[in-house]
């Protein structure tokens, strides 16, 4: 075992990075940049390990299999144990094709691959993810890929460069930041999942560890540096927020940061050091691991059972439930497996195969099975379907409609999507994903028009819109192409908020210039969880109507705010809100006539749903 001075100012920094996660997680209301606390234990990990190994590989005492051994007695048990009680709840709570993508993740996480699974799923911040009891394991498959890497590359260094170890983990580092960088211009999401964009936030811990900078000799130095770190973490976790553009740049914060603080910590006690190593702090530290594996998996299944997001409320439910289960998991799992004596090598090797084979044994069941439709009645099998919703065909997703996150505007099929008609009037649909929903319904409902789509996801349908470069390149594309073409009509849609306004406007004033007919379609209803669960829930459980009680108010502000101002700018607006829930009435239409699902998840229309609504909007966008 290694030699590595215990320190508690470390764990009381685990404390900071995990409570960090939970507080965001948990929709406490603060920390809204809490996400940061990941990369917190990235630097953390990358110290520790490569304290750990260097020191054994220098003193010619490292060994393959006794690290690995010491990685699963720290990771393994307490993962199983989370992964058992998980799935049990799963069993009981998710709907077929929920279970299915939950088996998905358990084998992705058995693999240590969930980061790539995942990825997947796209956006780490949007609220698809928010029902993945695993998601959370991307960055323990993080860790894992690094732990197979990273002593392999260290012992090579020491083997054929022991003069530049260091000088290589620099430029590796340097290297990974600036894959990060470049990544968070072209595919965000892998720069956040992917472990190759994320190393250099190890490499900055293991710098730390290689280096052996001197402490520096002056306490004001000291006391600033760490003082500076800790200030660097929390500004992060209180000022970033799921909008802010991360990682890459924004990233340098909370890991400069952790450096700093343990930094400053290794030489007399600084008053962050001595601030970090308080008890109860170093006690939450302790338990860091189990925190972090339960509050997900907690605050998901809460989540699905409540049929809502959480709430800051929720806190005095979620929290201690994720307490008891974390110390149960500490006390009884993690400090038990970590003990030789206890659980010697041989025995835990069987149990790390034997549970990772029932595991993904149990994932495939699932899947080849389907989720298991049999443990609900055919209606509520049938409705629950939608929740896993095809949109491929619906919305021409992939050439008319752009993945805003993955693709340029280079992939956009100008010749199939925007192909003008000599015959019939042009109409363009652009906008987000709820302009791309409209596809189906009006291009049935509108057969004498030449119906075009100039949509992406995420990205507004505005020239002056803020967002992704290639939203904005995109857009500015297409409008620019408006220009010279002139068609009879533009329908504009999108995920309308307040704040959208001022840039409409413009928007609506450039297309007028040149002569074309504007129809501004309004926000449409959502809901607090996807429309087709609540449906399957509630016929599920009988009476009640979830579905009015789960519908997000403000739309319907939103929607009047717009009427109100767009009255007297020369164009129609034609109010969503209203064709789905007439004035008068408290309730919207949840079904079509044949009982499918208007809307699959939040907001966004099935195809029934949008052939259905479009057919009310058509005569008001024929006319003119």
């Amino acid at each position: 075992m290694s030699n590595v001075k215990y320190r508690g100012d470390i764990d009381g920094l685990r404390a900071v990075a995990v409570l960090s996660v939970i507080l965001y997680h948990f929709q406490s209301g603060i920390f809204r940049g809490g996400f940061v606390g990941v990369d917190v234990f990235f630097v953390i990990s990358g110290y520790l390990i490569t304290s750990i190994i260097s020191r054994e590989m220098l003193a010619g005492q490292f060994s393959f299999i006794k690290f690995y051994e010491r990685r699963v007695r720290r990771i393994f048990p307490a993962l199983a144990f989370m992964l058992v009680t998980s799935a049990v709840a799963a069993f009981v709570i998710l709907y077929p094709s929920e279970l299915v993508d939950y088996s998905k993740s358990v084998i992705s996480t058995l693999t240590f691959t969930s980061n790539f699974y995942f990825y997947g799923f796209r956006g780490y911040f949007l609220s698809d993810v928010e029902t993945k009891p695993l998601l959370h394991t991307w960055s323990l498959a993080v860790e894992e890929q690094y732990y197979i890497f990273f002593p392999l590359l260290l012992l090579a260094l020491y083997r054929f460069l022991p003069r530049f170890v260091t000088a290589a983990i620099a430029v590796l580092a340097v290297l990974s930041f600036g894959l990060a960088l470049w990544l968070m211009h072209t595919q965000q999401p892998a720069a956040f999942y992917f472990s190759p964009p994320r190393f250099w936030e190890m490499f900055a811990g293991s710098l730390l560890a290689l280096a052996r900078i001197p402490v520096f000799p002056q306490r004001i130095l000291r006391e600033g540096a760490g003082a500076a770190g800790l200030f660097l973490i929390l500004a992060a976790g209180l000022l970033y927020k799921p909008t802010t553009a991360f990682p890459g740049m924004t990233a340098l914060a909370p890991v400069l940061g952790a450096t700093l603080v343990i930094y400053s910590g290794a030489g007399p006690a600084t008053y962050v050091s001595r601030l970090l190593s308080l008890r109860p702090l170093v006690f939450v530290g302790l338990l860091s691991y189990s925190l972090y594996l339960w509050h997900w998996p907690v605050a998901v299944f809460y989540h699905l059972l409540a049929e809502r997001p959480l709430e800051p409320k929720d806190l005095v439910i979620v929290a201690p439930i994720t307490a008891v289960l974390s110390y149960v998991s500490w006390r009884f799992v993690e400090q038990p497996a970590r003990d030789r004596t206890a659980v010697p090598a041989r025995r835990l090797w069987i149990a790390n195969f034997g549970i990772s084979a029932l595991g993904i044994l149990f994932g495939l069941w699932c899947i080849v099975a389907s989720g298991l439709p049999m443990r609900f009645s055919p209606e509520v099998d049938r409705l629950a379907t939608y929740l896993q919703y095809d949109d491929r065909a619906a919305y021409r997703r992939g050439t008319c409609f752009l993945d805003g996150e993955l693709q340029t505007p280079a992939d956009y099929d100008r010749e199939a999507c925007l192909r003008y008609s000599d015959t019939k009037p042009n109409y363009v649909l652009i906008g987000d994903s709820h302009g791309a929903h409209w596809w189906t319904g009006l291009s049935k409902a509108m057969p004498d028009v030449n119906l075009m789509q100039a949509t992406s996801s995420g990205c507004k349908p505005l020239i002056k819109g803020n967002g992704l470069k290639n939203c904005r390149a995109f857009m500015e594309g297409i409008y620019d192409t408006l220009s010279q073409r002139h068609p009879q009509a533009v329908i504009i849609s999108a995920r309308w908020v307040a704040t959208d306004m001022p840039d409409l406007l413009a928007t609506i004033d450039r297309l007028k210039s040149i002569g074309t007919k504007v129809f501004v379609l309004g926000p449409i209803p959502e809901y607090r969880i996807g429309l087709a669960r609540l449906l399957a829930t509630q016929a599920l459980w009988g009476p009640g109507d979830l579905a009015q009680e789960r519908r997000v108010a403000t739309m319907k502000t939103i929607d009047g705010q717009f009427a109100e101002t767009l009255k007297d700018k020369g164009v129609t607006y034609v109010s969503i809100y209203d064709l789905l829930c007439p004035p008068g009435t408290t309730k919207c239409q949840t079904t079509t006539e044949t009982g499918v699902p208007m809307q699959w998840d939040y907001g966004h229309l099935t195809a029934p749903g949008s052939v259905v609504l479009a057919q009310r909007l058509a005569p008001e966008l024929t006319q003119y």
